[in-house]
């Protein structure tokens, strides 16, 4: 074992720098010491290959009978070799800066260790590094000042073949006081990979002594073509020693590779009483959305729609239905359906909080052969039981030709009918 200590101080200034340093020494693998009568120089060099010194010794030996007797004899020892070396190495200047570095390796196991730190009375910092023996690195970084702020960074890489993908990652963080000193912000980022995935987190938070506010964005890649985002927020105030959330929201979206698919989801809720939804998906085969909210005052909404598309990718159906109500009672529905491009309903119905109702329908079927029909349907009832309505329809056949319209008007018992034929289609239709 050897060490040893530097120390220098600069009178003229007040500079200072040391250094400690340390070295250890193992045998080779395999060595031993022995000692054996004198052979020849081919044996000495055997030895000194399997990592073993060797010397011919002259002695004296005393035998029994009182005689000294002069033998040449042969000892060896175990050759050493350099196992680990450290140093810590540091620097000092009269107006308060410092700064140093530290490393220590195994030479056995074929690690390292080092360090890098910084002082200057208002900030410090410090970088630490691992090199681990089957070639692996791990390491940190951190640091503060005097005014509160504080950061820190960890990172990780592991070792990895010729030609392999590298997986690493990193996480970073820091914080510091509010502009008006009441509170702290922080924020931070991690991002890493493992064969083929990827991942991606960033996020921040404020709070002081009234509340605060924090946010989260996560991010997902499998390296199959499966993707994933994630959004998190949320407000909230300090009451009665709980923390009271008074706003939030949940962004979820990503894509699915094997089905072709795209979907998002998103939620939330607002301090002045206001909740929503929002659900959307994407196939080859289909399209959804599905919308909904509230409010404190008790007003609700829905919406939805969807489409459906063939083998071709031509669209064979489009839905979509749409509801309501506010706090005062009134209330409404909307649906409409359409099939290929020739076939559509529609339905809408609505009431109020005086008993007020009504309601219209209509339809169109057209046919590729120039035949259709168009009609329609509405009716109406007040707070008072009355109800009155109308309807009509036209109907024509191929190529437009032999056509038949009629009609209905009515008004509680009291009720108008007529038809007619035509030429042709009727004009509008």
């Amino acid at each position: 074992v050897k060490s040893g200590r530097k120390h220098t101080n600069r009178y003229c200034d007040g500079t200072q720098w040391g250094e400690n340093w340390h070295q250890s020494q193992a045998a080779s693998p395999g060595a031993s010491s022995s000692s054996s009568s004198a052979t020849d120089g081919n044996v000495d060099s055997a030895n000194e290959a399997d990592g073993v010194v060797s010397h011919q010794v002259t002695v004296q030996i005393r035998t029994p009978s009182g005689r000294f007797e002069v033998h040449t004899v042969e000892a060896s020892a175990p050759v050493l070799r350099l196992a680990s070396t450290s140093r810590d190495s540091w620097w000092r200047e009269p107006h308060g800066n410092s700064w140093g570095e530290k490393m220590y390796h195994d030479l056995e196991q074929g690690s390292e260790q080092h360090e890098k730190w910084y002082d200057n009375g208002h900030e410090r910092q410090v970088d630490r590094w691992r090199v681990a023996p089957d070639g692996s690195r791990t390491g940190e970084k951190f640091g503060s000042k005097t005014d509160g702020t504080e950061w820190r960074e960890a990172w990780g890489r592991q070792a990895s073949g010729e030609g392999a993908e590298e997986d690493s990652w990193i996480e970073k963080r820091w914080k510091e006081r509010n502009r008006d000193g009441e509170g702290v912000n922080e924020w931070g980022e991690t991002e890493g990979s493992e064969g083929r995935k990827r991942w991606n987190q960033k996020w921040w938070k404020k709070e002081s002594w009234h509340g605060g506010d924090e946010f989260v964005e996560k991010w997902e890649d499998d390296g199959h073509g499966n993707k994933s985002t994630v959004k998190l927020g949320s407000t909230w105030k300090h009451r009665e020693g709980c923390r009271e959330v008074t706003d939030w929201f949940e962004d979820k979206f990503g894509e699915v590779a094997h089905s072709q698919e795209k979907w998002a989801y998103k939620r939330g809720h607002s301090a002045s009483g206001d909740n929503w939804l929002e659900k959307w998906n994407e196939r080859p085969e289909e399209k959804s959305a599905t919308k909904s909210g509230s409010n404190a005052r008790g007003d609700e909404w829905s919406e939805q729609w969807k489409e459906t598309f063939d083998e071709n990718g031509e669209k064979s159906t489009t839905w979509a239905e749409k509801t309501g109500r506010n706090a005062q009672g009134d209330a409404w529905y909307e649906t409409w359906l359409e099939r290929r491009s020739n076939w559509k309903m529609a339905i809408k119905e609505g009431r109020n909080a005086r008993g007020e109702e009504w309601q219209e329908k209509w339809g169109e079927d057209l046919h590729e052969d120039g035949s259709g029909e168009k009609w329609c349907q509405k009716w109406a009832k007040d707070n008072a039981g009355n109800r009155h309505g109308k309807s009509w329809g036209d109907r024509w056949g191929k190529d437009g030709k032999g056509g038949h319209r009629w009609g209905e008007e009515w008004s509680n018992d009291d009720v108008n009918k007529w038809w007619h034929d035509t030429d042709g289609r009727p004009a509008g239709c």
